[in-house]
């Protein structure tokens, strides 16, 4: 499905960092704090956050309060995550789904 120029509002950062601290301000406040890796230009959502939702399995948001991305992952070891991203909308828009594979690097110092 072609998105045009709302594909901003579903698109990530390319790379980003996962913290073990609870969110303190907005939509962070709702789980674990998200952020771009270092160097990596933030996407134009207001909020992102993590859950765990099992005993390997995360769930990460990015959201602009109205619209956005969720990403249900799961590990079969300590270096990838697979598993769906799908879409949000605040209006009826069709949701999207793609399949996601994230590798564990080591970030950069900022």
């Amino acid at each position: 499905m072609k998105l045009g120029e709302d594909e901003e509002f579903i698109t990530p950062p390319p790379r980003i960092q996962l913290f073990a601290k609870r969110g303190t301000e907005g939509w962070e406040t709702k789980g674990y704090v998200v952020r771009p890796a270092p160097g990596i230009k933030p996407s134009i959502h207001r909020g992102a956050y993590w859950l765990p939702k099992g005993p390997k399995s995360i769930e990460i948001v990015w959201t602009t309060g109205f619209s956005g991305l969720s990403m249900e992952l799961k590990t079969s070891d300590a270096e990838v995550l697979r598993g769906k991203a799908s879409t949000f909308w605040d209006f009826g828009r069709r949701k999207q789904t793609a399949d996601v594979v994230a590798h564990r690097v080591e970030c950069e110092k900022p």
